[in-house]
């Protein structure tokens, strides 16, 4: 028993797993928010019903924040497995289980399995006559071709439609029996012969539709299949014209004629290519004279270049040891002016130590000759020798200071000599180190300045040896156009010999004829006048030719006349020479 339910899921109780994976399975292994979303599970699109809004809705900017939503997350999914069950059309079994422990049947159980099923309602629907049903989508895409306005209102796949007002305005426009239908909630209800007359006038419609479909495509195919046979029966006809006109101009004798004179016209045409190519031939040995110069001055140049490059980095290298002398030397004068510094602070400590000590004598002398003024004040009654040993023995003191006093500042003064000696030795060292500073600026300087010349030069011989090697392959170029010119030249020479040839042949040919005339002529019957046209235009013939090879001749008569004066060497000269003894015979002749 099968039964379309909304509520089914509810009271299914036994059922096969593997079947209804089946049922869920997909035709390609995608995720099923990507399926839902994607509708890779079936051609039904009209089944996409939120799909399609929460498509344009990721396609905005903040599609990768509301996909990691958990509410969007359930809606997809749900969204997913109904378009899944929709496509997949699924026919479900309803199991009713009425059985009781002790074996006898539970009726009022059965009744609400029943009732809450709806498979009494379904069963009186087909017992009152409406045997044939179809949901209402699908009713709706059968049967909206009958109705142009409900096609035309309806085409979208991408928007949700309400499918049952849909179906009623499709019932409507097709004016059917509403007592020979039943629209529910879901599907539509038939009796019986409804669904095959609308079959029938769909397909009337349909067919219709499609003969004139038909009637068009074998229309277009046809008018280019003309087209083609047209353009192939244009070509056929310009061919059969050509060869017409070929045939007819093989039997034509001027033509022959033209045939046979053409190539001795040819040799002016000859002649001037030959002339070009020699003039072509020239100019390349100029361009390859005036290469050949360059690059000899280029090479020059470069050899000059060279040699700077090298006297510029000997004297750098000079410049270079000369700085590292005067390096040395500065070095050495740094260290000797720490040197007389040093010395120098050490004779100022010891010139103060100086004064200090004959500050300190000079108070003692007088401490001294106070001491002895008192002394000799109070010692009024000591004897004369006491006081003349006292007095000796102060005088000897005095004296040895006074000494001591003469040596300091002797050694003071030699000091002071010394340390202007030094001041003097130390400012003519702090100038030759100022002037060894200003040198070695200097020396940075010009080795700057020398390594820009010498960095300028590499530049300079770089764009050189690139130019040169683009002149050389000018060069390799100019050389194989001048073979290329030569063997042309060579090849023109040929084809004059043969044109030479065939005027020699044309000649003897001439002079034939002219003979066979004269015979004709001599042995003439006496009755000419029935050939005397014949004659004439032989003779005209004749004339022509004549006139047209002679017309040929001058122009290689001087032409060789000119060659054999512009040719110096002495084989080819020669062979100029036998040429034009040759034709000059045969103009004779």
């Amino acid at each position: 028993m099968s039964s379309f339910i909304s509520n089914s899921s509810s009271s299914v109780l036994v059922f096969l797993r593997g079947q209804v994976k089946s049922l869920f399975t997909p035709r390609i292994s995608l995720p099923p928010l990507c399926r839902g979303l994607g509708g890779l599970d079936g051609g039904n699109q009209r089944a996409l019903q939120r799909n399609g809004t929460i498509r344009k809705t990721f396609s905005g900017g903040m599609a990768a924040v509301r996909r990691h939503s958990h509410c969007i997350a359930v809606k997809l999914q749900a969204d997913a497995l109904e378009n899944v069950i929709r496509r997949a059309a699924p026919v479900f079994l309803q199991g009713v289980s009425a059985k009781m422990d002790g074996g006898g049947f539970d009726v009022p159980a059965l009744r609400v399995q029943l009732n809450s099923t709806q498979i009494l309602s379904a069963l009186q629907l087909y017992r009152t006559g409406f045997p044939d049903h179809m949901s209402l989508s699908d009713f709706r895409c059968h049967f909206q071709a009958l109705s142009p306005p409900i096609m035309k209102r309806y085409a979208s796949m991408f928007v949700s439609h309400d499918e049952r007002k849909a179906v009623e305005e499709l019932l409507v426009e097709l004016d059917v029996d509403r007592k020979r239908m039943a629209v529910g909630s879901s599907r539509v209800f038939m009796k019986r012969g409804v669904l095959r007359d609308l079959g029938q006038r769909r397909d009337q419609q349909v067919t219709g539709w499609l003969v004139h479909l038909q009637a068009a495509c074998l229309g277009h195919l046809a008018r280019q299949k003309y087209r083609r046979l047209k353009v192939q029966q244009m070509a056929v006809r310009c061919l059969q014209r050509n060869l017409r006109v070929l045939r007819t101009m093989t039997a034509w004798s001027w033509w022959r004629l033209f045939c046979r004179v053409r190539p001795l016209l040819d040799v002016n045409m000859d002649n001037e290519r030959l002339r070009a190519k020699e003039d072509e031939i020239s100019a390349l040995r100029r361009r390859l004279e005036k290469s050949e110069r360059e690059r000899n001055e280029l090479r020059q140049t470069a050899d000059s270049l060279e040699t700077r490059v090298t006297t510029v980095t000997s004297e750098l290298s000079d410049e270079r040891f000369r700085g590292d002398a005067v390096g040395q030397a500065l070095d050495v004068e740094r260290a000797e002016r720490l040197r007389l510094s040093r010395e120098n602070k050490e004779l100022q400590a010891r010139l103060d130590q100086c004064k200090v000590t004959i500050e300190t004598l000079e108070r003692t002398l007088e401490e001294e000759r106070q001491k002895a003024q008192v002394a000799a004040g109070q010692r009024e009654a000591a004897t004369e020798s006491e006081l003349t040993m006292q007095l000796e023995c102060c005088q000897t003191e005095v004296e040895f200071v006074r000494r001591r006093l003469k040596q300091t500042e002797e050694k003071l003064e030699a000091e002071r000599q010394s340390r202007q000696e030094l001041d003097a030795k130390v400012a003519a060292l702090q100038a030759q180190l100022e002037q060894s500073r200003r040198g070695a600026v200097e020396l940075k300087r010009h080795c700057r300045r020398v390594t820009s010349d010498l960095q300028d030069a590499r530049v300079l011989t770089d764009s050189l040896q690139s130019r040169t090697h683009e002149l050389e392959r000018k060069q390799r170029r100019f050389d194989n156009e001048l073979a290329q010119a030569l063997e042309e030249a060579e090849n023109e020479r040929e084809q004059k010999e043969k044109a030479l040839q065939e005027n020699a042949t044309l000649g003897a040919e001439i002079f034939n004829l002219r003979r066979s005339l004269q015979v004709y002529l001599f042995f003439a019957p006496i009755d000419r006048s029935a050939s005397q046209k014949e004659l004439r235009s032989i003779a005209c013939s004749l004339k022509e030719w004549v006139w047209i090879i002679d017309e040929a001749r001058s122009p290689q008569k001087s032409e060789l006349e000119r060659m054999a004066r512009a040719k110096s060497d002495g084989g080819l000269a020669e062979l100029w020479r036998r040429r034009r003894h040759a034709f000059l015979h045969l103009t004779s002749v």
